[in-house]
């Protein structure tokens, strides 16, 4: 009976010494399961981060490059309307009954897509239109709108009015008598842009050029 005993306490003693081996080794490998995850997520989150920052390298560049494409065409626009503004045409007409307007100074006021509300720069060119009114008397200043061609051509007709307006109301604002200021819209049937490339596509450009306003000091 005590060898029995003896036996079986060693028994009960090696299968208390393998659970607790298993137990250990089961420890192990969940530790290093999870130590595995824990290294994979923080390589993740690593690869993520770098992911995305290079993406916000990528549109920071992207942004740079379209903002110095802008203003290259500002500038572009903006030497084209000078070279144009500077050319002072004072010669009379030959024919004395002709219908066309004599004019003397002409700017040309750009405005953004479906908007009428003047620019900066457009209020400075007004500014000099009405330095001009203000010294000669006798000169009065004509307004055309005009839009681009996307839209349906009655609403394009209404923005091109409201552009004028815009022109005239500020002119007025600056002491400019309201006899003295005249204004039409064209909409979209006077392009000096195509509003579409050869092959049909979108002609941002053109349209750009399109959305105008001109203003004549006429006598």
């Amino acid at each position: 009976a005590e060898k029995n005993a003896k036996e079986a306490e060693a028994a009960k003693i090696k299968a208390e010494a393998e659970a607790a081996k298993a137990k250990a080794e089961q420890d192990a490998l969940a530790l290093a399961e999870a130590e595995k995850k824990a290294k994979e997520a923080e390589e993740a989150r690593l690869k993520a981060e770098a992911e995305a920052e290079a993406a916000r390298a990528k549109e920071a560049e992207e942004a740079r490059l379209k903002a110095e494409k802008e203003k290259a065409e500002q500038e572009a626009l903006a030497r084209a309307e000078k070279e144009k503004n500077n050319i002072a045409v004072e010669n009379e007409l030959k024919n004395g009954d002709s219908k066309e307007d004599k004019w003397v100074l002409e700017k040309i006021l750009y405005f953004g897509f479906d908007k009428y509300n003047l620019t900066n720069r457009s209020q400075i060119d007004l500014d000099s239109i009405v330095t001009t009114l203000k010294k000669n008397p006798m000169y009065s200043a004509k307004i055309e709108g005009h839009t681009d061609a996307l839209g349906p051509s009655e609403y394009n007709l209404v923005l091109s009015k409201r552009r004028a307006k815009a022109a005239i109301d500020y002119l007025r604002a600056k002491g400019i008598q309201a006899n003295r200021l005249s204004s039409v819209g064209y909409g979209e049937e006077r392009p000096i842009a195509p509003n579409k490339n050869p092959d049909g596509s979108d002609n941002p450009q053109g349209r750009k050029m399109n959305r105008r306003t001109i203003v004549k000091i006429i006598f």
